[in-house]
Order: structure tokens, then C-alpha cells, then sequence
């Protein structure tokens, strides 16, 4: 049975300018009609139209949470990530209930709302790429030909990335390339899953297309350039290669390659990635061709620099960016929700990130010290783990954490954190109310401060230069940095065996925060290395499920922190609480999502992931 499909795209240059594009369809999302409404030839002749579509489709990407849904799409995505993982959680309803476990699609009649189901609106936007690639193609005389150029090799790119996310949740999925006819008989409208190495080959074949439309093009950096496609193919094939590599520790093989790579495919993948890292990174680990470098970050402050100069030309780390331009909806809402609450102004939220008191101890600290023991010359340290020495224990914060990695207070709020000129009080408790209050502390900070926790990762904010008003905010992140490029290289490198290459690589991002060499490039030791790196950057979440590591940590609880404040002495009383509300839990099918259940029922041709049969 076919059915009509109105597909709007807000198209936006400056202004909001709306196009309606008449799709035809059958019930398969996959099965959609032709461009008819509004005249295809106007359209992809017209470059203000054009520029108005590539901008909706950038903003569809959601390279990073952004754009005209961000709210929705930050909590149940970035934040539900987070919580799925083992970094900390959000407090709000993406982490409390569907973020906290995996759908199981075996107990579910639907499985069709998954908080991180993309497939039906994946698949609406291929379609949109796809009309694009065939409007603005080769045989377009109406537009200039580096023009065309330049818009291909970007569109090439976003399909490349909507491919690479679909394959991270499902494996194996429907290549379509070509807008297909409704005319056509239903059954040769449908299109069935082709392997997960395959769809890693097209991602490939996708940015090898776009890099090469795109060298030599000068492009604006919130926009693909051929930089952006080295490094997102960088990612990708690093993914590939290690998903081959560790394909024996997928707990639910499937014989028809939907899901997981055959070990003899990790070396080409990882010599993918080392090739496109190298043209990426300075000598001696690359061909010291491209523009970016390592900033300086040996103290807090040097660190926080590469996140709040994102859009400044002193910022050589970053490769592409988001930009927001401060009205509703398309604004940067990080400051509001992730710093704690300082100021009046501060109305609603902040704070909603916490962080597992046990993620503190990933941090080393700079004297070689490991970051799950109480520093050296504090009392009880050496053997004595940390966690041993918490409870009931009032600590000097400074005396505890100061010596930490500086990336450690760059990520992480803890009490008494400066958010523009005001500070920041977590605690929920005093121990002298009479003192505090002379003091000029309050008795109990906000309470949005200590719900649950009162430690909380706010990295891609502003604590310098807060916005902490809804849809004021205007500063730029962050979609790629050169950082992980290095990272990616060190684990591909020890993939083929290039250890000392890989090694330098590594140390070269310890060397930059102060932090002592490593001695060996081991898989312990790049895994350390990405998740304090990269904390709140949407990897951690995918890093374990491709490294098949999520187990374990992805089924336990985790704990908070709340703070009794001896404001006399400057200390604070640790007092660790289980926040979590439900049994977090990981099966073995969870390392794929289900394909949902009216994908399943509608297309005959479609299989479904091992488990949720």
C-alpha cells in the first residue's frame, strides 16, 4: 500500500526561507518519490535555494547538537550518551529513563523509540542528499563549475557521515544512492541491508569523493572542507578497523556479515586511517601539510583556552566548526545547561551533567601519580585508593585535586568554581551556619547544584564568559579538533604494529598537559588516553561498543557526590551517594540497536540484528 509523504525542509539564509518539497512514498521509509512541487530545475539553478538547502542540511546532520531542535536532540542524544556510558549522567528525564538503558526490542512490540533511533529520519535526509547530488550534479550547466564542485564534495561528505552514524547503530543498513521512481512496483522499491563492511567501504568511497572535490577549495570552517573529510574518514576507518579487530569478542555473531567485520579486514582499515591522519598531523607523524596544531595545555586555564577560542584564529586545533547565531532555536545552550548555577540570572537548569565521582579518578595526577590513589604527602596515600578514603572525611580540595592533570578541572566543576565573577557553591550542607553566613556562604548552594551529585562536567562551555540565558548563546564548538586525530593514529598505528610511530604520537598529547611519558603504546594506554581526552565529545559511548568493552562498565551503577562545607577551614566533607534511579544494564545484543519494528514489517527484504529476532 503506498501513501503520501509531505516532507518539509526550512531552508535558512540569514532569513528563514521555506521550500516545500512534494515526496511521494510507500510505507518503507526507504521508498520515496520525486521532487515535484516545487520546480527542480529552479532550485538546484538557483544558488541563494541551494545555499539555503546546504544550510538545512548542515543543521540536519547534527554534526553536534545544534540547530532548530537542539534541545530535544541535546537530551536525548548527547546527554542520553552520556548516560548510557560511564562518564556520569544527565539529570534530567533522558538519563533517568531511556537513557539509562538499552531498548531491548525482544520486550518491546515497536522498539521504534529507542533514544538514539535514527533510521526514518536517516533515511529522509539520504534522500534529500540524494536529490541534491543528482540536481547539482556534473550535467548542471547553470552553476560554475568549482562552485558545483564545492557543493558536491560537501554533500558527499554528509552522506558519508549519515552512513557512519547509521552503521554505528546498526551495522549493516540499505545503501540507496539514487532517489528511486514511485512508479515502480513496490517490491523493486525495496532495498535490502548490505553487509557492515560493505557500508564502511561506501563511507570510505564517499570521502575519498569529497576530499578530492574539495582540495584545493577554500571553505569556511563551519562548512566540509577537504580537512573535515580527512579526519571524519580518519574516524571511520579506525572504527572499521577496530570492530574487525575485536570482531571475536562480539558476543552475537551473525553469519550473514550484518553485523561485525571478519578480523582479516582490520589492516586495511587502519592503514585507511593512518593515511588520511597523516596528511592531518605535523611531522614526524604526518606530512606536516595542514594548517593545525596541539595548543598549549599544561595549566587549567591554557586548556580551557582550546575550547572557548573555537572561532578565533589563535585556536589551531580546530578543524571544523559549529556556529550559532544566538536567536531561538539556533542558539549554543551549553553555558545554560551544564554550568552550575552562580548567578540570578541563572533561572533554569545548569548543572545538568553530573560526573560519577569514580570518572574523577581517571585524571592522574602531573607527579606520575595514578588517579584512583590520594596524592602524594596527603595523608593515607600510596596504597590506599581513594574511594578507600572519601566518606565522612572533610578534604582540602586543592590539596586533593590540585595536582591533578589540568584537564581534570577543565572538564569537571567542582565546589567553589569561579562561573564568570561569581562562584559557584555545590555543597548542600555547612557545618557552621553562623560562620558561613558571615562569611557570605550560603547555607545550601542552589539546589540544582547537588541534585543527585555535586560534581558536573561542563567542557564545551563558557565558565569564563557565560551565557547563561536561554537562546543568547553564540560561541562556537568544536566538531572536529586535531587532538583526536592523534589519538586515532596512536590506535591504528599499534593496529599494524607501528608501535614507536603510535607511541610518539600518544605522548605528544600527555607532553602537551604536563603528564609523564608513557613508557610502552599499549590498548590500555590509548583507552586511558581517550577518555580523559576526549570526555563529552560523543565518543566514550562508541569507543567501548567498538572496542566491545561496554559491558561491564555500561551495567553498573555509579556513584554521586554531595558536600558538607566547613566553610572555617575551607574543607569539604565527601559524602557519596548512589544516584542512580534505575539498574543500569547491558546484554549482548545491545552492541547493535534493533532495526525498528515498522521497517521490519513494511520490508520484506530487511533482517533483523541478532537478538531481537
Amino acid at each position: 500500500m503506498k501513501k503520501i509523504l509531505i516532507s518539509i525542509i526550512k531552508l535558512r539564509l540569514n532569513l528563514f526561507i521555506t521550500v516545500l518539497l512534494f515526496v511521494s512514498c510507500t510505507e518503507d521509509v526507504l521508498d520515496k518519490g520525486p521532487l515535484n512541487a516545487f520546480s527542480a530545475d529552479n532550485l538546484w539553478s538557483d544558488v541563494i535555494l541551494i545555499e539555503a538547502f546546504m544550510a538545512d542540511m548542515y543543521n540536519n546532520a547534527q554534526l553536534v547538537p545544534s540547530g532548530e531542535n537542539f534541545r530535544a536532540y541535546q537530551n536525548t542524544t548527547t546527554f542520553a550518551l552520556l548516560s548510557l556510558s560511564d562518564q556520569g549522567r544527565f539529570r534530567g528525564n533522558a538519563g533517568a529513563v531511556t537513557g539509562y538503558r538499552h531498548a531491548d526490542g525482544r520486550t518491546n512490540s515497536t522498539n521504534d523509540d529507542h533514544v538514539l533511533h535514527i533510521w526514518n529520519d536517516a533515511y529522509e535526509y539520504i534522500r534529500n542528499l540524494n536529490l541534491a547530488l543528482e540536481g547539482i550534479g556534473v550535467e548542471n550547466s547553470a552553476l560554475d563549475d568549482t562552485y558545483k564542485e564545492e557543493r558536491l564534495g560537501q554533500l558527499h561528505f554528509l552522506r558519508a557521515n549519515i552512513y557512519f552514524k547509521l552503521a554505528k547503530r546498526y551495522g549493516g543498513v540499505p545503501i540507496v544512492t539514487e532517489t528511486q521512481d514511485v512508479s515502480l512496483p513496490f517490491e523493486e522499491l525495496q532495498v535490502a541491508r548490505s553487509t557492515e563492511v560493505e557500508v564502511y567501504d561506501f563511507v570510505a568511497e564517499e570521502l575519498d569523493r569529497s576530499i578530492a572535490l574539495l582540495e584545493g577549495k577554500s571553505v569556511h570552517p563551519s562548512r566540509a572542507s577537504h580537512w573535515a573529510a580527512l579526519t571524519l574518514k580518519s574516524r571511520a576507518m579506525l572504527y572499521a578497523g577496530s570492530i574487525a579487530a575485536n570482531n571475536s569478542k562480539l558476543p552475537l555473531q551473525d553469519a550473514n556479515g550484518l553485523v561485525g567485520i571478519n578480523t582479516s579486514e582490520a589492516q586495511r582499515f587502519y592503514q585507511a586511517s593512518i593515511d588520511a591522519s597523516e596528511r592531518l598531523l605535523p611531522v614526524p607523524y604526518g606530512t606536516g601539510e595542514s594548517p593545525f596544531a596541539l595548543m598549549p595545555g599544561s595549566t587549567t586555564e591554557q586548556y580551557r583556552q582550546i575550547f572557548i577560542t573555537v572561532g578565533q584564529a589563535v585556536n589551531t586545533e580546530n578543524i571544523m566548526r559549529m556556529e550559532y547565531s544566538g536567536q531561538e532555536s539556533i542558539s549554543n545552550e551549553y553555558d545554560f545547561y551544564l554550568l552550575p548555577r552562580a548567578s540570578s540570572d541563572h533561572t533554569t537548569w545548569g548543572a545538568a551533567v553530573g560526573a560519577n565521582i569514580e570518572t574523577t579518578t581517571w585524571f592522574e595526577y602531573t607527579d606520575g601519580t595514578s588517579g584512583d590513589q590520594l596524592p602524594a604527602g596527603y595523608p593515607n596515600n600510596g596504597s590506599n585508593l581513594f574511594l578507600d578514603n572519601l566518606d565522612g572525611v572533610f578534604h582540602d580540595l586543592d590539596a586533593l585535586w590540585g595536582g591533578k592533570d589540568p584537564r581534570f578541572e577543565a572538564n569537571i566543576a567542582i565546589p567553589g568554581m569561579m562561573v564568570g565573577d561569581n562562584v559557584s557553591y555545590s555543597h548542600d550542607q555547612v557545618v557552621d551556619p553562623v560562620a558561613a553566613a558571615a562569611a557570605g556562604v550560603p547555607g545550601s548552594g542552589p539546589n540544582q547544584n547537588h541534585i543527585n551529585t555535586a560534581l558536573h562536567i561542563y567542557k564545551p562551555a563558557n565558565r569564563e564568559n557565560p551565557a547563561i540565558i536561554a537562546d543568547t548563546g553564540v560561541d562556537p564548538i568544536h566538531i572536529f579538533r586535531i587532538s583526536e586525530v592523534y589519538l586515532n593514529y596512536a590506535e591504528a598505528a599499534l593496529g599494524l604494529g607501528q608501535n614507536a610511530d603510535g607511541l610518539a604520537a600518544l605522548n605528544a598529547i600527555r607532553n602537551r598537559v604536563g603528564l609523564p611519558l608513557a613508557p610502552a603504546l599499549t590498548m590500555d594506554a590509548i583507552m586511558q588516553e581517550r577518555r580523559v581526552e576526549l570526555l563529552f565529545e560523543r565518543h566514550r559511548y562508541w569507543d567501548l561498543k567498538r572496542w566491545r568493552e561496554a559491558k561491564v562498565p555500561f551495567s553498573r551503577n555509579y556513584l554521586g557526590v554531595n558536600f558538607t562545607f566547613d566553610v572555617a577551614n575551607d574543607t569539604y566533607e565527601f559524602r557519596t551517594v548512589d544516584s542512580e534511579r534505575i539498574q543500569r544494564n547491558f546484554d549482548d545484543w545491545h552492541y547493535y540497536l534493533p532495526i525498528p519494528f515498522s521497517e521490519i514489517s513494511s520490508n520484506d527484504v530487511i533482517l533483523q540484528n541478532p537478538g531481537y529476532e
